[in-house]
């Protein structure tokens, strides 16, 4: 037996002996750095918050993101947060999440339908081919990571400046770049696919 064998079984181990506590002496160990009854916690909560997610976006990868979100947050404040029912916080920021990517994605959609389409000062086949590179292109970024497709949207299809992105969603402006320059790879090759 290796020794990843063993971690992975003296972890299973430690994990298991937290099943029988309840939500708040987790939470309490948790406060206290315990990252083993931080891992029974996550145990305990990820399929019933991923439900949640997955049930409003019928979308597998912005679900897992918001619940991996969730859990960071919890992890990253957890000496800062007084909570007296896990359970229900744990929801509610899940909850809160699914509905801010919701307005986002519709706001995103109801700025996207507003990109004039007017085949009288146009020729309507350059129109026509307009509109389905903005929808192709929509697709495209659909299949981006959450993160990396509000930055491409906010500053590609939104004009956002790379500073105003990172101001809005709370990045540096270097992540910023990253997520474009990603972003713009993806396109590329989707787009020479097309060619």
């Amino acid at each position: 037996m290796d020794i990843s064998s063993i971690f992975i079984i003296v972890t299973d181990c430690i994990i298991s002996q937290f099943t029988t506590y309840t939500d708040a002496s987790l939470w309490e160990l948790i406060t206290y750095d315990s990252v083993e009854a931080f891992d029974a916690l996550y145990e305990r909560y990820w399929q019933k918050l991923y439900s949640t997610a997955i049930k409003r976006l019928k979308n597998e990868q912005a679900a897992e993101e918001i619940v991996q979100d969730t859990f960071i947050i919890l992890w990253q404040k957890r000496k800062l947060l007084k909570i007296d029912c896990v359970g229900k916080y744990l929801t509610g920021i899940t909850k809160y999440a699914v509905f801010h990517y919701c307005a986002k994605q519709s706001k995103m959609s109801i700025r996207l339908k507003a990109v004039p389409f007017s085949p009288v000062d146009k020729d309507l086949e350059e129109c026509i081919y307009r509109k389905q590179l903005l929808q192709f292109i929509e697709e495209c970024s659909n299949e981006l990571p959450e993160k990396c497709r509000m930055v491409f949207k906010l500053n590609k299809q939104m004009g956002y400046t790379v500073n105003q992105t990172a101001t809005e969603l709370q990045i540096s402006p270097k992540t910023v770049e990253a997520h474009i320059t990603r972003a713009l790879k993806h396109l590329k090759l989707k787009l020479g696919s097309l060619l």
